[in-house]
C-alpha cells in the first residue's frame, strides 16, 4: 500500500476488527511502499500524469522486493498465494 504504516491496522481495527485479528493470527503481512523509497526517490513532478507514473513505480518496486523475498524463502520454492488488493485509479 501507499498509505502510512498504521493505516491497514486502523482501519480493519475500525471498520473490520475480525479481520485484523484473523491478519495477525494468520501472519499476513502488509508492505508498505512508501517505506522502501530511498531519499533519492522524493517526489517531484509537475503534472498528475507524472505523480501516477511515480507511485505506479513506487508500488511495483514495492511488490517486485516482497515477491522476491517470499521466493526465497527455500531451495526450489515454484509458487506462493498471493494476493494484491488496491484502490488506486492506476
Amino acid at each position: 500500500t501507499l498509505a502510512d504504516k498504521t493505516w491497514v491496522t486502523e482501519v480493519c481495527n475500525f471498520f473490520f476488527p475480525g479481520i485484523s485479528s484473523a491478519l495477525k493470527e494468520l501472519d499476513v503481512g502488509v508492505v508498505y511502499a512508501k517505506e522502501l523509497m530511498t531519499a533519492e526517490d522524493e517526489p517531484s513532478f509537475a503534472t498528475e500524469e507524472q505523480a501516477k507514473v511515480f507511485w505506479s513505480e513506487v508500488k511495483g518496486k514495492a511488490i517486485r522486493e516482497e515477491l522476491n523475498r517470499i521466493y526465497s524463502n527455500y531451495e526450489g520454492q515454484t509458487w506462493k498465494n498471493v494476493v494484491s488488493i488496491g484502490d488506486a485509479d492506476f
